[in-house]
């Protein structure tokens, strides 16, 4: 990541149209989920544009959760359009990587199956900490991804986990519906999230969380009431 100025404050890198979420992508997450099944084909979910913030903007805890956790996520920003394409056709579509973090309120999410509105709380998906292109990161399915909570690593984990590889994932959801320039599409995430800990761990008002990978930087909110 390149350097920045000390007085500069970072802002969200871009206004997706469409934020597609992967849900079990890496097996590590699906093994530590007593619920899930490995996958036979790719699952996602959508953030909404609602949920976007960027780096160093609070991640806030709403009144209605008590389960609020974390995911880091290694995501995609499209570039060219996407539309029934071939698994060959989806590299030179894409613009570059970032990271995105799936705030999910687990106890909204798992009661009567409430994925979208757990996942999608005003502020719920920290993009950042800024995009990398494909030339400057050559090898998206090798790249190591931490979470920190308070400073204490929650999640270590690597894309070299995925059950789907991006072309895989990004041909799938283009036989579906368009994706467009400045679309985002996330992989899933490691194993190591909150929910599945035992003790199980939460954010909460007065945390930092930090999600980190090589080559793109750390993508680092507060978290508040």
């Amino acid at each position: 990541m390149p350097s920045i100025r000390s007085d500069a404050q970072l802002r969200v890198p871009l206004r997706p149209g469409k934020v597609l979420c992967c849900g079990i992508n890496y097996r590590g997450h699906a093994e530590e989920n007593p619920s899930a099944k490995m996958p036979v084909e790719p699952f996602f979910f959508s953030k909404l544009p609602s949920s976007i913030i960027g780096p160093d903007d609070p991640i806030r805890v709403p009144p209605m959760s008590k389960q609020v956790d974390y995911e880091v996520e290694f995501s995609i920003v499209i570039g060219r359009r996407l539309s029934r394409a071939s698994e060959a056709e989806v590299i030179p579509a894409i613009f570059g990587y970032t990271l995105l973090n799936d705030v999910s309120a687990r106890d909204v999410q798992f009661k009567d199956g409430q994925i979208t509105l757990g996942k999608n709380f005003d502020g719920f998906a920290p993009i950042g900490p800024c995009i990398v292109t494909t030339d400057e990161l050559r090898d998206p399915g090798n790249v190591r991804l931490i979470t920190r909570l308070n400073g204490e690593v929650m999640q270590d984990g690597s894309t070299a986990e995925w059950l789907f590889t991006i072309p895989r994932l990004l041909s799938f959801l283009s036989q579906v519906m368009t994706l467009e320039p400045g679309d985002v599409v996330t992989t899933g995430t490691p194993a190591g999230v909150g929910f599945f800990k035992r003790p199980q761990v939460f954010m909460k008002a007065g945390d930092t969380i930090e999600l980190e990978a090589p080559g793109i930087g750390i993508l680092r909110n507060q978290v508040v009431a």
